[in-house]
């Protein structure tokens, strides 16, 4: 059993080649196993978001997770990080993108806040009619 997650990376093209040598210490790449792999390009960027397939146990605890961590952390084009726990308001968002580009899979998450506002602006504007 467990707790379980969603996450999405997305990295440069140059930033997955040093997230998978850095993945080469453990055993046949299990984490990297764990995510699909898709490229997209962006005014000339070439980039890659990582999504796993299902969730996922993401404890920052576990070595091959400190070591993703310590790759993301130290990306000269920064990363963009989510993760979507199996609770309702358990979400983890990270913006250290330096190529904006990076955000282009994520523009989801600012149509869901801006609807979300407008939902809570409206129910706060019928509670005071």
């Amino acid at each position: 059993m467990g707790y379980y997650s969603e996450v999405m990376i997305s990295v440069t093209k140059k930033g997955y080649e040093k997230i998978k040598k850095d993945q080469e210490k453990f055993a046949d790449y299990e984490l990297l196993k764990l995510f699909e792999v898709s490229n997209f390009e962006k005014n000339g960027k070439n980039c890659i978001l990582l999504r796993t397939e299902e969730t996922i146990k993401y404890y920052t605890k576990d070595e091959d997770i400190k070591q993703l961590e310590k790759t993301l952390s130290k990306l000269k084009d920064g990363y963009v990080f989510a993760r979507f726990g199996e609770e309702t308001l358990d979400i983890e968002f990270r913006n250290n993108a330096k190529v904006k580009e990076l955000l282009d899979p994520f523009d989801f998450i600012k149509e869901f806040s801006n609807n979300l506002n407008k939902e809570l602006q409206k129910e706060e504007e019928e509670e005071f009619e």
